[in-house]
């Protein structure tokens, strides 16, 4: 395992202090760099928040670059997080080369810029973190790095994706694409924003920000500088025209219309009664307008369905709009994923889980393929004229949840949870309660797990595969008990529930 015992980020950007403080939450002392003064109050009163717990700032020393370039000899790992210019990038290295260790490494969190035209020694990579660096789990590494890329996985938490060195990598490669076939195709079928952020979201394995809110989040100003990344570096993609700003969009920056930080962008939030109303930009007009209701019997469906493939399958597949819409939108996508296999990663599961973990999808493209049927993808395709992505297998994935299911023992189950036999004396307690809320259910379940393991086993795993690990005590049941006033029940619960926690 690689040591690194001292960081040094250079930049003070949105991304370097939000990398850290990252690191800062990982008990990692660094130096904060940047040839203006950085602000410490940027960290602390960053929305979302930026450290787990604020006195973790110590950790973080600022300082002047000009006037501390001796402090990178101390530095096990120089992280550049400067402005996307590649000059300035080049600038910076001339200046730092010399009071770098032999045996330390250097990356850039470039979000785009070749690994060929940035590297300047030995040991350096690209390190791109995905924003905000706490909560995204996303590090995509370009270059020969397998230790340091360990040390991002074990010590920072990160998930890493080794990609190619190719414009924008991976996610943002396929993400923004996906985004602005997006919006051509809303402007060509006349869609509005409301009916196709719908769909988009958690009905199609993607967040509740969906499509647009997630530009809006992201900015569009940051949005237009990504695609231009595509547009100029893939000469030969097959979806460059895609690749461009819409009228639509140039018209928003001109206007300042940046997203969320601008106060509005494809929503604005306006006062009314009282209250708030969220409002959806009409692309054709640019007015704001109120969103209206927009209900099928795939959405409805899909409502209580927790299974991401199945969700999936159901909209995609059904003959109502949403079915129409969702199949135009993520047809191209995957025809454009599969096409990208080979040039921008080697494998299905590299783009997989970059789009997992940067963009926050439930299931990648590949999983898409799979869970969609690829031979009743390729049919719909032959009967409505459009190629076929060569080399498709029949499938990309086997079915490991199902095996897991049919190679181990369910020994004991409640509404709340199970115990399973994993074989070899491991026994676990798995979670299927509405968002893996804590119930009493749970707790039985957990000591049972105990009681089990002790007598008959050598450990025990606590997991489950919902898109909530937990998401702590069932809040309803108790505030139902209080409007009870049924205290005795109240009390009953915060003594298992502890007593469950002293035994684990």
């Amino acid at each position: 395992m690689l040591t690194i015992q001292k960081i040094a980020v250079i930049g003070s950007g949105v991304m370097g202090t939000g990398i850290a403080a990252h690191l800062a939450n990982c008990g990692i002392p660094s130096y904060l760099l940047d040839i203006i003064p950085p602000d410490l109050d940027k960290i602390l009163k960053a929305k979302p928040a930026h450290l787990y717990d604020s006195d973790d700032i110590r950790l973080i020393t600022l300082g002047l670059l000009d006037q501390n370039l001796d402090k990178l000899k101390e530095c096990d790992w120089i992280i550049e997080a400067v402005p996307e210019k590649l000059e300035i990038k080049k600038n910076l290295y001339k200046k730092i080369a010399t009071y770098i260790k032999k045996e330390a490494w250097v990356s850039s969190n470039t979000s785009g810029l070749s690994l060929r035209d940035l590297k300047f020694c030995d040991k350096f990579c690209i390190t791109h973190f995905f924003n905000p660096p706490r909560y995204l789990k996303l590090v995509e590494v370009i270059g020969d790095a397998p230790d340091l890329a360990e040390f991002i996985e074990t010590k920072l938490g990160k998930g890493v994706v080794k990609a190619k060195d190719t414009p924008n990598f991976i996610a943002n490669r396929i993400g923004i694409f996906h985004i602005y076939d997006g919006f051509y195709q809303c402007l060509e079928n006349k869609w509005p924003v409301w009916k196709v952020e719908k769909i988009m979201g958690p009905a199609t394995c993607r967040p509740k920000s969906a499509m647009f809110r997630t530009c809006d989040l992201v900015g569009l100003d940051t949005l237009s500088f990504a695609v231009k990344t595509s547009y100029n570096g893939c000469p030969s993609d097959e979806q460059r025209e895609r690749l461009k700003d819409p009228p639509f969009l140039t018209e928003m920056l001109k206007r300042g219309w940046l997203g969320q930080k601008a106060g509005q962008g494809f929503y604005k939030v306006e006062k009314k009664n009282g209250g708030k109303e969220i409002l959806a930009i009409d692309l054709e007009t640019l007015e704001y307008k109120p969103q209206e209701k927009f209900k099928t019997s795939s959405l409805g469906a899909v409502k209580e369905m927790e299974d991401p493939a199945e969700r999936l399958h159901t909209v995609v597949w059904a003959e109502d709009e949403a079915g129409q819409i969702a199949w135009s939108l993520i047809s191209n996508m995957l025809v454009y994923a599969a096409n990208r296999l080979g040039e921008i990663a080697d494998s299905p599961e590299e783009i997989d889980k970059a789009l997992r973990w940067g963009f926050g999808w439930e299931i990648g493209p590949f999983e898409m393929w799979d869970a969609l049927g690829i031979e009743k993808i390729t049919e719909r395709f032959k009967k409505e004229g459009r190629p076929v992505p060569k080399h498709l297998p029949k499938q990309f994935y086997p079915k490991p949840r199902q095996a897991f299911l049919q190679t181990t023992q369910e020994v004991e189950k409640n509404d709340s949870a199970s115990l399973r036999d994993l074989g070899g004396g491991i026994f676990c307690v798995e979670f299927h309660a509405k968002m893996n809320a804590i119930d009493p259910d749970i707790i039985a379940m957990l000591n049972q797990g105990v009681e089990r393991a002790e007598k008959e086993g050598t450990g025990l795993l606590i997991a489950n595969e919902g898109e909530n690990f937990c998401v702590g005590a069932n809040l309803l049941m108790i505030l139902m008990a209080a409007q009870n006033q049924d205290w005795d029940q109240i009390g009953k619960i915060v003594v298992e529930f502890q007593s469950a926690m002293q035994c684990l």
